[in-house]
């Protein structure tokens, strides 16, 4: 049986057996109620009368109680963190030295046969950033051995590749992905 009990302090609704819920409604419409688990549902909720914090609530995400940054969102539209690209390129390494795309890179110089610089559009930290070459494609007539970093700085990176049993060798497809501050 189900009953409401009034004192000087409280309002007790009780809805006595199991799966019986406790119904809030306003002309017949159900508002809100409360199941025999004790979940609150609403069909709305008007957030200008809620204050204080929500007891034993633990948030999976970022939220206002954060104590540092988790993630920036830039003038792009990208988000910036530790653990997302602070910059990356896929270029044309042979004759007119071509971007075919990037993200925060300015400009490419040829620096010879085999070597190139790449300028970032927004300048990290320092120096100290982990920068990674790969993928140094040439096609068939020979292989790279290896691509391999020569220089840092906040604004730019140097590097080159090495041609297998030669020196350096310009490449079709080089990319390179930076990480850091």
């Amino acid at each position: 049986m189900s009953t409401i009990k009034s004192s000087t302090e409280h309002l007790t609704l009780n809805a006595d057996g199991s799966g019986k819920d406790i119904k809030f409604q306003a002309n017949g419409v159900e508002k809100a109620s409360i199941s025999s688990a004790g979940a609150f549902t609403s069909t709305s909720i008007d957030a200008t009368k809620l204050s204080g914090t929500v007891p034993n609530f633990t948030s999976t995400g970022i939220d206002d109680n954060a104590t540092s940054t988790a993630i920036t969102i830039t003038s792009d539209g990208r988000g910036l963190s530790q653990f997302t690209a602070k910059a990356w390129v896929n270029f044309n390494g042979t004759g007119t030295v071509a971007i075919r795309d990037s993200h925060n890179v300015s400009s490419i110089t040829d620096n010879g046969t085999g070597e190139w610089s790449v300028t970032y559009t927004n300048s990290m930290a320092n120096a100290n950033y982990s920068a990674t070459t790969a993928n140094a494609y040439v096609g068939s007539t020979y292989n790279i051995t290896y691509a391999m970093i020569s220089g840092y700085s906040a604004s730019h990176i140097s590097f080159y590749t090495q041609g297998e049993g030669s020196g350096l060798r310009d490449v079709t497809t080089m990319n390179l992905q930076v990480f850091g501050d």
